[in-house]
């Protein structure tokens, strides 16, 4: 389901002249995104992330706060509730 939700939502894009990749792959997730931008150049990389695991006071998780220092894109994170 969240497949064809991203899937649908890049061909919106590429409707309008913006060519989004859409890449998941199995692994560890912060070695994974670190590989892929170091293969290809990208614009603004897009990640999502579940609100929960964050320490002390900075909303992010030590691993969201680990892809953002690690590649040289900017990163834009979305934050979402896991399941309860």
């Amino acid at each position: 389901m969240l497949r064809e939700a991203l899937e649908k939502q890049a061909e919106w894009l590429r409707q309008k002249n913006c060519f989004p990749a859409n890449c998941d792959r199995a692994g560890d997730p912060v070695r994974q995104i670190v590989n892929e931008t170091a293969r290809a150049k990208y614009d603004l990389v897009i990640i999502g992330a579940r609100k929960t695991g964050s320490t002390g006071p900075h909303w992010r998780s030590e691993k969201t706060y680990e892809v953002i220092k690690s590649i040289s894109p900017p990163v834009l994170v979305a934050m979402g509730s896991g399941p309860n």
